[in-house]
Order: C-alpha cells, then sequence, then structure tokens
C-alpha cells in the first residue's frame, strides 16, 4: 500500500520530471539564500573565495600561469560537478515513490512532503528564487492539504524564526522543539499529542 495520499493540493502542482530545469535554479537560489543567510557558511565561502583569488593573482605575478590556470580550471570542475550532483538529486525527488515535490504555479519556490513509512511527514526542499512571493503561498496551500491527511505526525525545519512562525501559524500543533546542526529551527508536536522523531 502506498504511503502517498489520493489527495493533491490546491494552488499549487505537483512537480514531474519536465520541472527538472526549474527544480535545479531553485536548488541553486536556495543553496545561495541559505549559505548566504547561515553566517558561518558565508564566512567561510568569503573566506576561501578571497584565499582562491589572492593564490590565483600571486601565481600570475610569480610568473606560474600555469598553476594559475590549473587552480581555475580545477574550481570550474568542482562548480560543474556540484550542478550536476544537484541536477540528479532533483531527478531523484521527482522520482521518489516516498515524497511529493510541489511548485507554486510560476515557478517561484517548491516544496517536498516526504511520508515516512512509520506515518510521519517531513517538509523537506523549500526553496524560492531570488524576489519570489510565493513560498508563502506555497506553505499555506501545503498547510491546508496536510490538515487532512489521516494518521500523519508532521516534523518540520524551518530556515529562521520568521519562517517557523509562519509554520506555527499554518499548523497549530507545532511548537519549537530546538535546531539543527545548520541552525534550522525544528518544529515538532505541541504537549499532548505524540511527539515527532528527530528531523530528516
Amino acid at each position: 500500500m502506498s504511503r502517498i495520499p489520493d489527495s493533491r493540493p490546491t494552488g499549487c502542482r505537483e512537480a514531474r520530471l519536465s520541472d527538472s530545469v526549474a527544480l535545479l535554479l531553485l536548488s541553486l537560489s536556495g543553496t545561495a539564500l541559505i549559505t548566504w543567510r547561515f553566517r558561518p557558511w558565508r564566512w567561510m565561502l568569503l573566506v576561501v573565495a578571497g584565499l582562491i583569488l589572492l593564490e590565483v593573482t600571486v601565481f600570475v605575478l610569480i610568473g606560474a600561469g600555469d598553476l594559475a590556470l590549473l587552480l581555475v580550471l580545477f574550481i570550474l570542475i568542482l562548480i560543474v560537478a556540484s550542478v550536476l550532483v544537484l541536477a540528479a538529486h532533483n531527478i531523484w525527488r521527482v522520482l521518489d515513490r516516498g515524497r511529493i515535490v510541489l511548485l507554486a504555479r510560476d515557478n517561484g519556490a517548491c516544496l517536498d512532503a516526504i511520508f515516512h513509512r512509520n506515518g510521519r511527514i517531513t517538509l523537506a526542499n523549500h526553496c524560492r528564487a531570488f524576489g519570489a512571493s510565493s513560498a508563502s503561498s506555497l506553505r499555506q496551500a501545503a498547510a491546508s492539504w496536510l490538515r487532512d491527511v489521516d494518521g500523519g505526525r508532521l516534523d518540520l525545519r524551518a530556515q529562521n524564526t520568521r519562517v517557523a512562525a509562519h509554520y506555527m501559524a499554518q499548523f497549530p500543533q507545532l511548537r519549537i522543539v530546538g535546531r539543527d546542526w545548520m541552525g534550522h529551527v525544528r518544529l515538532g508536536m505541541r504537549a499532548g499529542v505524540e511527539e515527532s522523531g528527530p528531523v530528516g
């Protein structure tokens, strides 16, 4: 028997393989936003980029242009490989039989509803494009839909306390139960309702 409910939310649509490019662009913008907003990652990115630029400059100044070119090529290969891995992950998301990938109608936001075998429901890969305003309406559509899914226990992560407040307004049974290693706010069931397992 499938873990996936027969119903689907209104106000958004289920992603298909033909949406792979849209999902990739959302994943790239979401990764950039998360990296920039998570302070340790932001500083690490700035420091590493600065060191690479300094190293390339030094190589050029001392006449080791070949080494500078090799370093630049290596970084480009890493970037291309990372994009390919991200593209493969997005294809896997759409093909995964335990999840539904939701897309805003304007392709400005996406959200995965993952249905675990133990009845736990998690929302993951919540990304939005730069300047998009449809993320909140996508969350609302998912909230209205999941309220009617029988037997599901919600187990969510939010990027920050502001998004967590939106989730708690849309899912009144949730409360903040801590943070994960990336600083995301963890939301679980309120006291008196069965607690969800670790956020996944």
